[in-house]
């Protein structure tokens, strides 16, 4: 997966796949992917901007390495948890 690490913080990565990289769907997909791993504590995407913020504990070196082995058929569509929509309707703009 290309990728460029925008941000690198003590136990957060935010990096950028680019616009289009994914779905929304996909995107959940991507979470369920990385949460498989006990260190991270919370990944939130972007489909606008193909953006994944990572927050874990360590291996901050595996995470990336994972994250130059993923390929576009590993990326699954899923569905968000409830944890998910409540967090996407907290930062909706009312209208």
């Amino acid at each position: 997966m290309k990728y460029e690490v925008m941000h690198d913080f003590p136990n957060r990565l935010r990096i950028r796949c680019g616009r289009d990289a994914f779905t929304e769907k996909e995107g959940y997909g991507l979470s369920r992917l990385f949460l498989k791993f006990d260190f991270i504590n919370e990944i939130i995407t972007s489909h606008r901007n193909g953006s994944l913020i990572i927050k874990y504990d360590k291996n901050k070196d595996y995470i990336l390495d994972f994250i130059n082995k993923i390929r576009i058929e590993d990326i699954k569509e899923a569905e968000p948890t409830e944890e998910e929509i409540l967090k996407k309707n907290r930062h909706r703009i009312p209208t």
